[in-house]
């Protein structure tokens, strides 16, 4: 009977070495990836930087950092419809990330998905962790009032600019090739 004891503790502190084993290299291969993401981004060798930052989460899939930083290099590119994917990569693993929302709301807007953007921006507002967080409350804020500004843009009609070759008329001239704050010549007696 106390060599069965015994023989349990030995198996238990094996399982434990080994759990112990395995999160320490997880833990060094995330490091290991993310060190490298990096300096590969300073370097601006993006496409390379990401795929270290994939590997990254990959390795320890509950960090957001991996998809914060590949969101960031998505947003330097411009590609703002791509970096909204990873900002809802980072709810999705840390709900509680409240930078991420502001982030993804503003990547939406400036991606033209302004209505998602909008309802989004409305439903992080109702969040607890949201109202206490007053930066991330403004900043949410303040894609709104952006969110709002190009919705309007949006509805004006543009002047249609005179076609090239086409004729000048004089509602052509007074409307389209005027600056706004000039006044028209007098008229002439």
């Amino acid at each position: 009977m106390h060599g069965v004891l015994n023989a349990s503790r030995a198996t238990v502190a094996l399982f434990a070495a080994l759990a112990l084993m395995a999160t320490t290299g997880c833990r060094s291969e995330y490091k290991r990836h993310c060190d490298l993401g990096r300096q590969l981004r300073n370097e601006e060798r993006y496409e390379e930087a990401i795929q270290e930052y994939e590997l990254a989460a990959k390795a320890s899939p509950l960090e957001v950092r991996p998809y914060e930083n590949i969101a960031k290099i998505y947003k330097h590119q411009g590609k703002y419809d791509t970096a909204a994917k990873y900002y809802r990569k980072i709810l999705e693993v840390a709900p509680d990330y409240i930078d991420a929302y502001a982030q993804l709301v503003k990547m939406m807007r400036l991606a033209g998905q302004i209505d998602e953007a909008s309802k989004t921006a409305s439903a992080a507002l109702q969040k607890t962790e949201v109202k206490r967080d007053m930066k991330a409350s403004r900043q949410i804020q303040e894609q709104m009032i952006e969110i709002e500004n190009a919705r309007k843009a949006r509805q004006a009609p543009l002047a249609a600019p005179p076609t090239v070759g086409a004729p000048l008329t004089a509602s052509t001239t007074a409307t389209t090739l005027r600056p706004a704050n000039v006044q028209p010549p007098p008229a002439k007696p």
